[in-house]
């Protein structure tokens, strides 16, 4: 129960935090079905389309649906709207006022993400934690997801009682693809 309320919690904190690029409303309404923005007051990559990056491949549970013969995609199909962080994405772009066909999803490697300079997408849907120093270059919705850093290895072997990044230095470590094995 309390991650589900901990996901749903994040996706409107991430929707609010992108419609807060709009300019606000005196109209009231019993209950208003975009932003309140149209999408020409946005500030995007190409105007009238809402480009979304994310990372390749792109793994269930996050994304869903096969991705169709020739498609640059791997293991799920972003475009689908199937999956927790691909439903969030549509979710938010109809809030602002988008059609599914105005979405454009971008390959975007983990580390190109945060990292300095312009991007090509107006927002990045990935499991990427916070860290003050990647803040320096990118904002970040509130996390919708609590990151629980783990190092794993078999009972009784000595890396198993690492206790520190000293500890770890000596053993090769496996991440996941696109990830760098960095202990804090």
């Amino acid at each position: 129960m309390r991650l589900k309320l901990t996901l749903l919690l994040g996706a409107v904190v991430l929707l609010a935090t992108i419609a807060a690029g709009c300019g606000g409303s005196s109209e009231k309404s019993a209950g208003p079905k975009s932003s309140g923005c149209s999408t020409g007051q946005l500030n995007l990559v190409h105007d009238g389309q809402l480009t979304i990056g994310t990372d390749n491949p792109a793994f269930p549970p996050w994304f869903g649906g096969t991705p169709p013969k020739g498609s640059m995609w791997k293991v799920s199909d972003p475009t689908s709207g199937q999956g927790f962080e691909s439903a969030v994405a549509y979710a938010v772009a109809k809030k602002l006022g988008f059609k599914k066909g105005d979405v454009r999803w971008v390959v975007v490697p983990f580390e190109q993400s945060f990292k300095p300079g312009s991007k090509n997408f107006d927002f990045d849907v990935n499991q990427i934690s916070f860290t003050p120093a990647r803040a320096k270059s990118v904002d970040f919705s509130n996390s919708y997801y609590d990151v629980n850093q783990a190092l794993v290895g078999l009972k009784g072997k000595p890396i198993s009682s690492a206790k520190s990044s000293a500890d770890v230095k000596k053993y090769k470590l496996g991440v996941q693809t696109g990830r760098r094995a960095t202990p804090t």
